[in-house]
């Protein structure tokens, strides 16, 4: 399985499919929308401002590696170095926020754009019909 970032924000260039093995370096990830029982403590959440709502929501600073069926989510130091502390390091399923997606902020070449991510089916050349797949060799 991918990630797909959907954001209302017409000016994003960025992925909007992340494959498994991806990794999104310093995402804020919206507090409410995390899963039931994953701990947030070691993450040091913090008020910031929806643009949408215009109301302040918890975050957490996160990268975030894909992987087949879950994401991991690697906090990171509020003065934004990786860290590497175990504490820091939790699962996701992405079955977990199949219905609702991941509240989040991305960082695109340090522009921030709000968005959601949602668990699609991992697109690879097999997907395609035979005739879209094949590539033909035009002679010079």
């Amino acid at each position: 399985m991918a990630l797909e970032f959907q954001t209302r924000d017409a000016s994003y260039k960025g992925y909007g499919v992340l494959p498994s093995g991806m990794t999104v370096w310093r995402a804020k990830v919206f507090v409410d929308h995390l899963p039931p029982g994953l701990l947030t403590e070691p993450y040091d959440p913090y008020l910031f401002n929806d643009m949408y709502s215009h109301r302040p929501r918890y975050v957490i600073d996160a990268n975030i590696i894909v992987n087949k069926d879950t994401f991991l989510l690697v906090g990171m130091r509020s003065k934004g170095t990786d860290s590497m502390n175990p504490e820091t390091m939790q699962l996701v399923r992405n079955s977990s926020i199949e219905r609702d997606g991941l509240d989040l902020i991305l960082v695109h070449r340090n522009c921030e754009y709000q968005g959601t991510l949602h668990p699609i089916l991992e697109v690879t050349a097999a997907a395609y019909p035979p005739h879209l797949a094949r590539h033909r060799h035009r002679p010079p």
